[in-house]
């Protein structure tokens, strides 16, 4: 039981309840036994002893002192009580008691006088260390005659048929038993949103519920949101993983398929002539060329997306780096009759770290994208400009655009916008975007695409500048 949320809780305030109860308790009866209406019933007995004996003990004292021992015994026997005469300098007289109780010898004279005519009786501690309630009676001859009794002590059944203890005792307990209650409702009103949110996390692990209800304290709904998300976050990631099978095969289904049809031709001699052995050989060629590429592809995202790559940082100027990579596409464009455009900036671009060679990949792939997708006759422009502690890279065409459902997805694996290219030996696989992605990643940049459709698309790269905190990734 006490292994549970709830039962814990329980636990924790009923024993806390519980202390307190006891404490105020045991106060309550220390009170009662210290209360002087606990022993105040016998003074009046002791008073009126003390006055009987006074004139007896005077007589005594006056006749023959020597008798006053046997006076006083003779008066604790008829009284029950313990007798004593003590003179005005605290010096015992006589004692009743002498010999076989403890010894009383130092009684405070100035107490026993305001005793006499006190509502509180007197106390002393005897040698014993006994405590005696007592009543003196003042005589006029200079000496107290003393009535003493053991302090009475209250048993507890006393104390719980007492018309005034009674009702707290019963209250007390009433109070114990509501407040069990209240402290189980308290812990089951605590425990219960995070049982049912277990139960629910229990049946979402075996795929009973999608998400798990956003019910009770802030807390709670915190922790409901945080399993949703990561429940959301496995879906699409285990979505994600079908997906690159199911597009890992298809993408290679088709070159395998191309490589067996030409091979068996060749082996079976149904490309006999040198022209048809070339072509053959030459589509094997092309195939498995492809097949490279996304392998290496492949293995280059998956060390990019696990921070494995190997980047070899240094500060690089992306001036000369932007003029080089669209001078070697600058063949490209004219065959596709696009002006490739590099508009450098006024004053030098200030350095940025990383690995020139990367960098240089990702806006090669995003100038080769740009020329892939703009008509002929289209511009593709690059241009790149200084920011407070970043520098910011655009490439941007006159091409028909992307659509607004596939802007959230081009930087997807094998996440083609554009589902007319899909043929052809030289064709993307829909890696390339990815990739530059995950090289901007691990320089600590950004990368993000605007587009209108119709109008073109612009692509734009973020890069901390050199020495700015944000240096890169680093070179594993």
């Amino acid at each position: 039981m006490f292994s549970s949320l709830r039962g814990r809780l329980w636990l924790s305030y009923a024993l806390l309840i519980a202390v307190l109860l006891a404490v105020v308790a045991a106060a309550l009866v220390f009170a009662l036994l210290r209360n002087p209406a606990v022993y105040t019933s016998v003074v009046p007995r002791l008073q009126l002893a003390g006055k009987n004996a006074l004139p007896r003990i005077s007589q005594a004292l006056q006749a023959n002192p020597d008798r006053l021992q046997l006076i006083l015994e003779r008066e604790s026997q008829a009284t029950n009580l313990r007798m004593l005469v003590v003179d005005l300098s605290g010096k015992v007289l006589g004692d009743s008691g002498a010999g076989r109780q403890g010894a009383i010898t130092a009684m405070d004279i100035e107490r026993v006088s305001a005793t006499e005519n006190s509502s509180r009786p007197g106390i002393v501690r005897d040698a014993k260390r006994v405590r005696w309630v007592f009543s003196a009676v003042n005589s006029d001859d200079g000496y107290y005659v003393v009535a003493a009794t053991p302090l009475p002590r209250l048993p507890i059944i006393t104390l719980v048929r007492n018309e005034v203890i009674s009702p707290i005792l019963i209250s007390g307990a009433a109070a114990l038993v509501i407040s069990f209650l209240l402290a189980l409702a308290m812990a089951n009103w605590i425990a219960s949103p995070l049982q049912r949110m277990a139960s629910a996390a229990q049946r979402l692990a075996t795929g009973e519920v999608e998400e798990i209800p956003e019910t009770g304290p802030d807390e709670v709904k915190l922790l409901a949101q945080s399993l949703n998300e990561m429940n959301r976050q496995m879906h699409a990631s285990q979505q994600a993983q079908r997906d690159f099978v199911a597009n890992v095969s298809h993408e290679l289904k088709t070159p395998l398929t191309s490589i067996q049809g030409f091979a068996q031709a060749m082996v079976e001699g149904a490309a006999n002539s040198p022209d048809t052995l070339h072509d053959s050989a030459n589509v094997i060629y092309q195939e498995s060329r492809r097949m490279y590429r996304l392998v290496l592809d492949l293995l280059t995202l998956t060390r990019l997306e696990g921070g494995t790559a190997d980047l070899q940082v240094a500060p690089v100027d992306l001036g000369p780096l932007l003029d080089g990579v669209t001078g070697k596409l600058q063949v490209q464009a004219a065959q596709a009759g696009v002006t490739l455009t590099w508009l450098p900036p006024a004053a030098r671009l200030p350095a940025v770290a990383g690995d020139g060679d990367r960098l240089a990949q990702v806006f090669a792939n995003l100038v080769e994208n740009a020329l892939k997708f703009t008509p002929q006759g289209g511009r593709v422009s690059v241009q790149a400009k200084a920011l407070p502690d970043s520098l910011l890279v655009e490439v941007a065409d006159t091409g028909k655009g992307v659509a607004a459902e596939d802007r959230e997805r081009i930087f997807e694996r094998f996440y083609q916008a554009d589902k007319a290219r899909s043929g052809g030996g030289e064709r993307g696989v829909g890696l390339g975007l990815p990739i530059a992605r995950q090289i901007v990643l691990a320089h600590h940049g950004k990368i993000w695409v605007e587009s209108r459709p119709g109008l073109g698309s612009q692509f734009f790269v973020q890069l901390p500048r050199a020495g700015s905190g944000e240096t890169g990734g680093a070179a594993r």
